[in-house]
């Protein structure tokens, strides 16, 4: 999925997404690439609101635990 070749669905609930279309989302928010948003959505990658930064650890700045990134902008909005 981090390539942007990954796709999630429910054939159940009829809906699709890939991870592309959450970095063309964040993209336009943040005004980062969205290549580069593609691969932090995905795997060992956390995002410090606090700090306001990436992190490769799930150490948040004020030292509570931070959620994945996939978790926080991906699977919490639906």
């Amino acid at each position: 999925p981090d390539k942007g070749t990954g796709s999630f669905a429910s054939g159940l609930m009829g809906w699709g997404f890939g991870l592309k279309q959450f970095a063309r989302t964040y993209s336009r928010k943040f005004g980062e690439e969205e290549s580069k948003l593609v691969e932090r959505l995905w795997g060992d990658n956390f995002f410090d609101g606090q700090g306001k930064t990436g992190k490769k650890s799930s150490d948040g700045s004020d030292g509570t635990s931070l959620k994945r990134a996939f978790c926080q902008f991906v699977l919490d909005p639906i």
